[in-house]
């Protein structure tokens, strides 16, 4: 369990945060409204792979996606640092062909500047050295989170079930409305109707 910031369980990694100098400050939104505790610089993870797990569940619990931005290798090939950053980062390049279309796709990216860097150490860990928390947009709030891209995913089971569905030429509105009765409600279902699509044309 992590002592600091996202107290989230994940087994089997080393999430203890190194004795640091800087006070503890808060993941904020835009009206800087203190949420709650984050981790601090200094906490050292076993692998890149796993402080990205890491970030990814922190984005699962307060509200926003997280994607990979950018990684140094050496000349081995082994990664040296890791930058994870919300999905909201940067901007979406112009493009003249979209604007002559008439329908255009919501603006995803607002150069939100949240983010997390970690440098591998002499110890083979990897240090967080860069650590922003602010987002300049709204964070997703219960019960939206589970639209969130990084908290959906058919489950083996459910995508037994889609197979069957299938075959049986039952339509794809129809399963995904009885699954979501199995389970309560499409809020605990954990995909959307487009990942079921998407699953089936794969």
């Amino acid at each position: 369990m992590v002592s600091v910031g996202c107290k989230v369980d994940l087994p089997d990694e080393d999430h203890s945060p190194v004795p640091t100098s800087n006070s503890p400050s808060k993941f904020t939104n835009h009206d800087n409204q203190k949420i709650i505790e984050e981790p601090k610089l200094g906490m050292e993870f076993s692998s890149d792979e796993s402080a990205y797990k890491f970030y990814v569940s922190c984005g699962k619990k307060f509200g926003f996606n997280v994607r990979k931005h950018h990684r140094t290798t050496n000349a081995k090939g082994f990664v040296t640092r890791a930058t994870f950053c919300c999905s909201k980062e940067g901007y979406r390049k112009k493009d003249k062909w979209r604007e002559k279309v008439k329908y255009r796709q919501p603006v995803t990216r607002v150069g939100c500047e949240a983010h997390m860097t970690c440098l591998l150490q002499k110890n083979g860990k990897f240090k967080i050295i860069s650590f922003n928390a602010k987002h300049n947009h709204e964070l997703i709030r219960t019960p939206m989170k589970h639209m969130l891209k990084i908290n959906r995913g058919m489950s083996t089971a459910q995508k037994l079930h889609a197979d069957d569905a299938e075959k049986s030429a039952i339509p794809l509105k129809a399963t995904v409305e009885l699954m979501s009765r199995e389970v309560g409600g499409r809020e605990h279902l954990g995909f959307l109707a487009k990942d079921y699509r998407n699953y089936i044309h794969e």
